[in-house]
């Protein structure tokens, strides 16, 4: 923007004015002049063959003359003006209203082509402005002021204008050839007047071409010293093919208007063009030495040619007025440095800021191929001269363009303040399809969209850095040298469009400024927008690589990294601080207004680990749309990849859980990274800020142990692909454990009786519990058992319910802990953490003791036997009784029985007391009636009556059996006694009548008095069993047995003994039963055996 300026007094002009103009009479550089040529005539024609051009001679030399002698004096000349102010006489060319001499060449001047030759023209007016007017508007065909060919020439406080012509013509003063070095230009007003109003050089206000080299245009900027080089209609000053030339000290497209305040007189193309020319010094590090470039058509420096190089634009104001205030902008850029122009650069230092600002295109514009290695630093790119208020170029800071590569936006330490443009503070792109290789260009350690020292916001319009179309390799802050981007009307970075890959975003600080000149970067100043804003088709980004190189994102009113677009992809976002500043040992919560990182789109393969994430106002990450699990979709951000589930923590710090391994496209493709971090113990907001560890798993499953218990823990899943989840995470709460209640939570209970209660326990947090025991109290000290077991370890998992039971076994009887009536037992049930003490939680049972009379009667039943007939016909059955409760009772005893046998009992009624030391013992006594069948069943109920407690009457059962009561008679069927011969068999017959209550079983035994052998034999059709064993029913008619007994006589018995026999009927227990006898009388001798007696001899 071209603005003029008109604020300053009269008196502050006048003053500075004239003491500049006491600076001005001292020549910086000038040299002793062997001669002086004295030109006193301002017209062009020949006032003779030898003009002496002294001043003792009057009106015989012109500036042509005195040019002419100085080139052939061969020695040191000058050239010095007293022409008479005479405005009456036309040869003076006064004009007495502007008190300036105008000399209208008819042709063009001489060169000056002799050597160390001084043309000093006159500056004694009261404001020290030249007054010597060279004009060339009488000149046909055009041509230059004055031509410098020679060294060590200076020209000086003369008005050049009105020349006219190209290339070699128009130019208010032309130094060219080789031979032309070393020479001085300074104190002119060249296409302009002092006061106002120009009369350009229609080419060129001042060109050095043609490998002149190391000329002076300008000493400093003091008035006797400075070129005021405006209104030319074309360029201010050109180089052409001239290197190592100084610039220094000018005005350039500004001129000194009525006033003598800067006002723009534009040169109508550039201020100052450098073509293929090296070693160029614009400016310097000095304030007095700097250029103002402000108010041209065109760029204020142009910077061109692949022979361009090495060049310096330093400490100047490059569209400003001069001290840097107001907007008096170039037309085009500030700086333009273009077509293969390299290694150039652009800076200002502590003694000679460099300030460009105002200008109608960019501050600083790079472009085309081979434009490389050129560097801006130290440079205000958009402000005033002090940085704090906005003076906007108007397309942006600086824009790289066109495959201008490898350049240096700030270097380290020595960055740029760019801020208060229109557009972007720094931008990379092409003005056209084509351009590819925008590269290796480098932005660091500037403050964009900050003032100066970081304090303030001073915005650029459309925001921070933009990275465009056909940008490759670029580095925006490096380590150690990162940039401030912050404040500015859209995001801080964008990285967008086509054919955009491979930029790396290092150590910058993004959305923050100082509170304080030198503080930490911890107050807010949020870019409006994105922090850093990734979109189109850009890819292979890396935004932080290490903790040397991390990214701070923090305070943006928006997301702070945002990844957007089904083209952008594999952006790898590491190390960086997302939503807080980490300053002095801790970190300051700065959240970004969004989200800390989102994706959204379908961007894929955005890598997001190691970071600092918190305190942004939404998500640490989020993925835009997130269907949940299961499903997913493919073309969403990241393929929708779920974060890790299943989590598990136990009190011990072991981590588990599991990622979704395959099925579904939200799977973690394996192997798959996880990441553990613990958030702002104060924030608690699921953003991962702190990294713990990582494991790589290729089962899906996964285990971390932990040194300790953060209260929150965050997790990533990143799959193989480099695709990054959201966080998924878990509140480290442990305990409280909440053992409920039992319902109920008070009984009833008597003595010996068992009281269970049932608790539930539950681990309210979200730690899983190994270490939980149980203790239990009773008021009245009862056996306590729990289930899991008192003092036992057990574990709790987090959420989880579990049963805890609590039983009670009263004593019995008259122990005191049964005291029927209060109090009650107080049980008191725990459960603790033997490691968390404040996990622990109690609950308390109640237990009343009733009275309560508790008859306990062993056996319930017996079962006896008894023979009728006989001395066991009597069964006796005896029960213990004992009072098992607390109270004493009468028991009364009653009998009942099924067949009415005789039964009696021991008493009628007893009084029983508590415990088993006062057991009484009840006997039973059944007799079994005569002629009872063996196997009858009587059954006795004893009935234990309690008058005072009814439900405590029981009855006992005693059943007694009639057992078998062996009984028969042997009778004799036929003759007792007889007689027979010794050794003869003798049969006796015999009956035997079952007399028992039963079929019996009986055995028969026979023997002889004198040795005689007995056997039987049955004679009913019967046989005998072993032992002559047989069975007899005991009803009419089955109820005997016939039998004979055979004995076979002793063959010893002689006649008249008598053989006894004796007959034993025994029982199944070999008990005798019945006995009978038989009598034989030996009648007769047994049958000797013949003997022979041998004879005896002497």
């Amino acid at each position: 923007m071209i603005h003029s300026r008109r604020t300053l007094a009269w008196s502050l002009i006048l003053a500075l004015l004239c003491a500049s103009m006491a600076i001005a009479q001292r020549p910086p550089t000038a040299h002793a002049a062997a001669l002086t040529y004295v030109v006193d005539l301002a017209t062009d024609a020949g006032i003779g063959a030898t003009p002496v051009c002294d001043t003792e001679t009057a009106d015989d030399c012109t500036l042509r003359q005195a040019i002419l002698k100085a080139n052939s004096d061969g020695v040191s000349s000058a050239i010095t003006f007293g022409i008479p102010e005479d405005d009456t006489d036309p040869n003076y060319g006064y004009n007495g209203s502007t008190g300036r001499w105008t000399i209208t060449p008819a042709s063009a001047l001489p060169p000056v082509s002799g050597s160390e030759t001084t043309i000093n023209g006159l500056n004694n007016n009261a404001v020290g402005t030249p007054r010597m007017v060279i004009d060339g508007s009488g000149l046909s065909g055009g041509g230059v002021g004055l031509r410098l060919n020679s060294a060590n020439n200076i020209v000086q406080n003369l008005i050049i204008v009105g020349f006219t012509g190209s290339n070699t013509a128009g130019i208010g003063i032309r130094i060219d050839g080789s031979s032309s070095a070393n020479n001085q230009v300074y104190g002119n007003y060249i296409g302009n007047f002092p006061g106002g109003g120009t009369q350009p050089n229609t080419y060129a206000g001042i060109q050095i071409d043609n490998q002149a080299h190391d000329n002076t245009i300008g000493l400093s900027s003091n008035p006797g010293e400075r070129n005021v080089i405006a209104g030319n209609t074309g360029d201010g000053i050109r180089l052409q093919n001239a290197p190592n030339n100084k610039i220094y000290g000018n005005y350039i497209g500004l001129g000194l208007g009525a006033s003598f305040v800067t006002t723009p007189m534009p040169n109508s193309l550039n201020g100052i063009t450098v073509v293929d020319s090296s070693g160029t010094q614009i400016g310097s590090m000095t304030a007095s030495q700097r250029n103002v470039v402000s108010g041209n058509t065109g760029n204020g420096v142009e910077l061109t040619g692949d022979g361009s190089t090495n060049n310096t634009v330093a400490g100047n104001y490059i569209g400003t007025n001069e001290i840097g205030s107001t907007d008096q902008g170039n037309g085009g850029s500030g700086v333009r440095i273009a077509s293969g122009a390299s290694n150039n650069n652009v800076f200002g230092s502590a003694g000679a800021n460099s300030l460009i600002s105002g200008n109608g295109g960019y501050g600083v514009l790079i472009t085309d191929d081979s434009s490389t290695g050129n560097k801006i630093y130290n440079t205000y790119i958009g402000t005033n001269a002090g940085g704090t208020v906005a003076r906007p170029n108007d397309l942006g800071g600086v824009f790289v363009r066109d495959n201008a590569s490898n350049n240096q936006i700030g270097i380290a330490g020595q960055g740029n303040t760019i801020a208060g443009n229109k557009g972007y503070g720094v931008a990379f792109g092409r003005s056209t399809v084509g351009y590819t290789a925008i590269s290796g260009n480098i932005v660091a350690s500037n403050r964009i969209g900050l003032t100066p020292l970081a304090t303030a916001v001073l915005s650029n319009t459309l925001g921070g850095i933009l990275v465009g179309d056909g940008t490759t390799n670029t580095q925006l802050g490096v380590a150690g040298a990162g940039n401030q981007i912050a404040g500015n009307g859209g995001p801080g970075i964008t990285i967008s469009g086509s054919g955009v890959f491979s930029a790396t975003i290092s150590s910058n600080t993004i959305g923050l400024r100082r509170a304080a000149s030198n503080g930490p970067f911890t107050t807010a100043a949020g870019n409006n927008g994105d922090g850093i804003l990734i979109n189109n088709d850009a890819h292979d980004i890396l935004i932080g690589t290490s903790a040397d190189s991390a990214n701070t994102i923090a305070g943006n009113k928006g997301n702070g990294i945002h990844v957007s677009g089904n083209k952008a992809k594999l952006v790898s976002i590491k190390q960086n601080y997302i939503g807080v500043a980490f300053s002095s040992n801790a970190y300051v919560a700065l959240p970004n207004t969004q989200n800390g990182v989102l994706a959204d789109g379908g961007a894929q393969q955005v890598t997001i680990q190691n970071n600092h994430i918190s305190h942004n106002a939404l998500k640490g990450i989020a993925l835009s749309p997130n269907a949940p699990a299961p499903g997913g979709s493919s073309t969403n951000a990241n393929h929708d990849i779920d974060p890790p589930v299943g989590i598990r923590l136990n009190q011990n710090g072991q981590l588990t859980g599991r990622v979704t391994k395959t099925g579904t496209s939200d799977a973690c493709v394996l192997p798959c990274t996880i990441q553990l971090f613990t958030t702002d113990p104060a924030a608690l907001d699921g953003q991962g800020r702190d990294f713990v560890s990582q494991q790589i798993t290729s089962n899906g499953y996964f285990t971390f142990t932990l040194g300790s218990l953060p209260p929150q823990l965050a997790l990533t899943a990143t799959d193989k692909d480099g695709n990054t989840s959201e966080f998924s995470g878990l509140d480290t709460q442990i305990g409280p454990i909440d053992l409920q209640d039992a319902n109920p939570s008070t009984q009833n209970a008597i003595p010996g009786q068992v009281v269970t209660y049932t608790h539930e326990l539950v681990n309210n947090g979200t730690v899983d519990l190994l270490d939980l025991k149980l203790s239990a109290v009773s008021s009245r000290k009862w056996p306590i058992k729990t289930v899991p077991a008192l003092g036992n370890v057990f574990s709790l998992a987090a959420g989880e319910t579990k049963l805890i039971t609590l039983t009670l076994t009263l004593p019995f009887g008259h122990d005191p802990r049964v005291l029927a009536g209060p109090p009650p037992d107080l049980t008191a049930l725990t459960v603790r953490s033997t490691r968390f003490v404040t996990v622990t939680d109690t609950v308390t049972d109640t237990t009343n003791v009733l009275p309560k009379f508790d008859l306990v009667v062993t056996p319930l039943e017996r079962e006896g036997f008894g023979a009728p007939d006989s001395s066991s016909n009597i069964v006796r059955y005896v029960h213990k009784l004992v009072n098992k409760g607390n109270v004493t009772q009468t028991v009364q005893v009653q009998t009942r029985s099924v067949r009415n046998w005789l039964t009696e009992v021991s008493t009628d009624t007893i009084t029983l007391a508590p415990g088993d030391d006062n057991a009484k013992f009840l006997t039973v006594s059944v007799t079994v009636p005569s002629g009872t069948q063996a196997g009858t069943t009587e059954t006795t109920f004893i009935d234990l009556i309690v008058p005072s407690d009814p439900g405590e009457s029981q009855t006992l059962t005693d059943t007694t059996h009639a057992e078998l009561t062996p009984s028969a008679l042997l009778l004799h069927d036929g003759d007792i006694d007889g007689e027979a011969g010794a050794g003869q068999k003798a049969t006796f017959f015999y009956i035997v009548e079952n007399r028992s209550n039963g079929p019996a079983t009986f055995s028969l035994e026979g023997s002889g008095a004198l040795g005689s052998d007995v056997t039987f034999r049955r004679t009913d059709g019967g046989s005998f069993g072993a032992n002559y064993s047989f069975t007899v029913g005991n009803t009419p008619g089955e109820n005997t047995v016939r039998f004979a007994m055979e004995v076979t006589l002793n063959p010893n018995l002689i006649i008249g003994n008598t053989e006894t026999v004796t007959v034993l009927l025994l029982d199944f227990d070999q008990r005798i039963r019945q006995a009978a006898q038989n009598r034989i009388v030996i009648n007769a001798n047994a049958m000797a055996p013949r003997q022979y007696i041998p004879i005896a001899t002497n």
